[in-house]
């Protein structure tokens, strides 16, 4: 309910802050996330904070290049909201009524509104008044969005497949992925990085697809070729076991199990994986889902996150 942040740039400490500090402007929160330069939170009355990078207008409509502490978004006082997510340059939320709103730059056609121009202020994404949507999440340059009834639909940047929509030309509005046909879509995650994009989708059975570019195992199909439909990882893969979580970072992808088991794929030997043997060797990757067994065990992990380069995991009590 309360957030703590920590400024970190490189292997020092920004601004003599070499500790978690409490930050007193925000209480209740209930959602948080993080961009590559600026963050969010909502709190208990469905009010957006922003801060960080706003050379764009993805935190306030002010013409000022940083925010230092968390601002109010002011254009969304008559809708409550329950989820932000930060891309680079722009930031989407949806309301408890599943409404998008978006805003910060509009390249590509990352804010969904049919066109690239860029807002200052929260927008409705009016291409979708008859969706519910229950997950958004923003990449580097693209968004996608989950629905109620299980579709996901993808915009924005697409140069390398990464919507899933069999081209690489970019959407400019929220349209389903019709290559995965009749599966339900539970959640979806968009890679973090500017290159080498990819998406991760999750579906009801358990079953995880991936899409985009597939260098050095980004997608986990066992293979590094890059595709532009969604392609469904084997559960063999995973032990057999369905998986209940799936979260894309810069180079790599993880998932977890429905026994809080967790499976990385892809690539990066600064310990992002959370293999051991990706500290041993140079430039690692692995094409295929592996288990990570440095966990603690008997704790299995309920969720994970991932910044890009970076993963933390929050596990069961210990007993």
């Amino acid at each position: 309910k309360q957030w703590y942040q920590r400024r970190v740039r490189g292997n020092q400490q920004s601004e003599g802050q070499t500790e978690f500090k409490r930050m007193e402007s925000l209480t209740n929160v209930n959602s948080i996330a993080a961009g590559h330069s600026h963050a969010g939170a909502v709190n208990g009355n469905g009010e957006v904070f922003l801060w960080g990078n706003n050379r764009d207008g993805q935190v306030c409509p002010k013409k000022m290049a940083l925010v230092t502490k968390p601002a109010k978004v002011t254009g969304l006082n008559t809708v409550v909201v329950n989820q932000v997510s930060c891309g680079e340059g722009f930031t989407i939320c949806k309301t408890v009524d599943g409404r998008l709103y978006s805003w910060g730059r509009g390249k590509h056609g990352v804010l969904g509104h049919g066109d690239e121009q860029s807002k200052t202020i929260p927008t409705l994404i009016s291409s979708l008044p008859f969706t519910d949507i229950v997950h958004v999440d923003a990449g580097h340059s693209y968004a996608v969005a989950v629905s109620l009834e299980g579709e996901l639909l993808t915009f924005g940047k697409n140069n390398e497949g990464q919507l899933g929509h069999g081209h690489k030309q970019d959407v400019l509005s929220p349209t389903p992925v019709d290559a995965l046909g009749s599966e339900h879509v539970i959640h979806a995650s968009c890679s973090r990085g500017d290159k080498g994009c990819f998406t991760a989708i999750l579906v009801d059975s358990g079953h995880v697809f991936t899409v985009g570019v597939g260098t050095l195992g980004r997608l986990g199909t066992g293979d590094s070729k890059n595709r532009l439909a969604p392609t469904k990882i084997p559960l063999s893969y995973f032990g057999k076991e369905k998986v209940s979580r799936v979260v894309a970072g810069t180079t790599m992808c993880h998932g977890v199990t429905v026994s809080g088991a967790v499976y990385v794929w892809g690539s990066g030997n600064t310990g992002q994986t959370g293999l051991l043997e990706a500290r041993r060797i140079r430039n690692f990757a692995t094409e295929r889902p592996k288990r990570i067994e440095a966990l603690p065990k008997g704790r299995p992990v309920i969720t994970l996150t991932s910044s890009g380069d970076h993963v933390l995991a929050l596990l069961t009590a210990d007993q």
